[in-house]
């Protein structure tokens, strides 16, 4: 999604951009997917935040780009073993959902605290500079709005969301449900995050909340409209310094670009640069944070047996898993008035999986690097299971089943064998989720790539950079 907004504000700026889709439908994990005749989000199924001083909702209104979104309201239905709590947009309502759910608690302390926070990054988010910053100029361009921020956030900006949350929660259930929100929203629990993105994770409920008619990809292609260029099924393998300008391998060809945008996480951009000091330091995050979530999401389709004030986002929470260390499932359903979604009177259902990557487990999954998740050894299933089919040798977990690829023979997946960013089989999409101490580090690797514009080695001429001032997009 990052390579679209960012290609459909480029365009929209007069750049000529050519964004590179790996994939046949834009967006990765935020897109939408067909199979056997019926759409299915991949993995996001919200879209949140199309108010007036919010990201989505300035840039759709700046790029003059109108959204199919219907509003939500109870964002979430929680279901605990005892008790349920719907989520509310207005706050009032939510204090007291909470307060009835989990009365021992200090929900006024605590949640005083993340409205200070979360309101006061909000209210700034459009006139934040580039964090962190790379040069004096940038560095002294953030300290007014960067010193307004600590005023109004306070010291807790600072904190972690542990220390914060210690003092004011008191039971083991409600800390278990703010992690679990927190899974869905930072991909990572309170022991793990620092509290400022804690406090945007939490309050999530109470920004204006959306579903998307017609699936994510009816957002996303609304935006693409500003991009002048977009070549799907185009997978970018490496990226090379050729004298002045970049090299682009991918499976279309090479395309040539003074300036690239990467579109990756910070755990995938080394594999795609030859820099002895971004593979030093990918290793060094690597062996830091060994113990990451990530998300499998399984899609079904079911009829329509439901009231019509039945919400469409649900989290269950459980006891931990012993084969994948998470206490909750998401749960998603279309909206029936959503014609390509809900088609045929048949909803599209989404149960969301939290897994953990590199941990070690009560059950025991073996402890792995990077990003392959092997599935725990007593998982394996009958041949005739979709998780037990497509055994393929040199795996070092020879007991556990694979995900096979979905679409390996048309280039719509990468085709490994292990839990990675796709659509995998059947009907499965992965895609472990880097955590987000770690995203502000990738700026300083990926922004110095620049802007620029790609084309097709040896087909078109590199572009003058005093007649043109391209840009190359690529989303490997």
């Amino acid at each position: 999604m990052g390579g679209v907004l960012t290609g459909a504000m480029l365009g929209h700026a007069g750049r000529d951009v050519l964004l590179l889709e790996a994939m046949d439908y834009l967006g990765g994990c935020s897109g939408t997917f067909e199979r056997s005749g019926h759409s299915y989000n991949a993995g996001a199924t919200t879209f949140v935040g199309l108010g007036p001083a919010l990201p989505l909702g300035y840039l759709s209104r700046i790029l003059g780009v109108p959204l199919p979104v219907k509003s939500l309201d109870p964002s979430l239905r929680v279901h605990l073993p005892d008790r349920t709590i719907r989520l509310f947009r207005d706050r009032t309502q939510l204090m007291d959902e909470l307060s009835r759910a989990f009365p021992d608690d200090d929900h006024q302390g605590l949640w005083r605290r993340i409205f200070r926070v979360s309101d006061a990054v909000w209210s700034m988010i459009l006139s934040l500079p580039p964090f962190p910053p790379k040069s004096a100029s940038e560095l002294l361009s953030f300290l007014r709005p960067g010193s307004s921020l600590l005023m109004r956030g306070g010291p807790d900006l600072l904190r972690s969301a542990r220390s914060v949350l210690s003092r004011h929660v008191k039971t083991s259930s409600y800390r278990n449900f703010l992690d679990q929100i927190l899974l869905i929203t930072n991909q990572a629990t309170s022991g793990e995050v620092p509290f400022l993105s804690g406090a945007l994770g939490l309050s999530y409920p109470t920004l204006d909340n959306y579903t998307v008619l017609g699936g994510m990809e009816a957002a996303l292609e609304a935006f693409a409209r500003k991009i002048p260029s977009v070549s799907r099924k185009t997978l970018v393998q490496k990226i090379e310094r050729v004298g002045g300008f970049f090299r682009l391998q991918t499976t279309r060809g090479a395309f040539d670009a003074q300036r690239v945008i990467v579109n990756r996480d910070v755990w995938g951009v080394a594999d795609l640069l030859d820099d002895p000091t971004i593979n030093r330091q990918q290793e060094e995050r690597k062996d830091r944070f060994r113990h990451r979530w990530g998300a499998v999401t399984l899609h079904f389709r079911i009829r329509d047996l439901f009231s019509g004030d039945f919400e469409l986002h649900h989290q269950i929470h459980h006891d931990t898993n012993p084969w994948t260390g998470s206490r909750s499932f998401f749960l998603s359903l279309s909206d029936p008035e959503d014609d390509r979604l809900s088609a045929g009177g048949l909803h599209h259902l989404d149960p969301h999986l939290p897994f953990a990557l590199g941990g070690d487990f009560p059950g025991g999954l073996p402890r792995t690097k990077g990003a392959g998740l092997p599935v725990h050894p007593r998982a394996s299933q009958p041949a005739s299971s979709p998780l037990s089919s497509c055994r393929k040798g040199g795996d070092p977990h020879r007991n556990a089943p694979h995900l096979c690829p979905l679409y390996p023979e048309n280039g719509r997946h990468r085709g490994r064998d292990t839990l990675e960013k796709g659509v995998l089989s059947p009907g499965i999409s992965v895609g472990p989720l880097p955590p987000p101490r770690s995203l502000s580090r990738g700026r300083q690797h990926l922004s110095r790539t620049g802007l620029a514009r790609s084309r097709r080695g040896g087909n078109w001429p590199r572009p003058s950079p005093r007649t043109r001032t391209p840009v190359g997009l690529s989303t490997p």
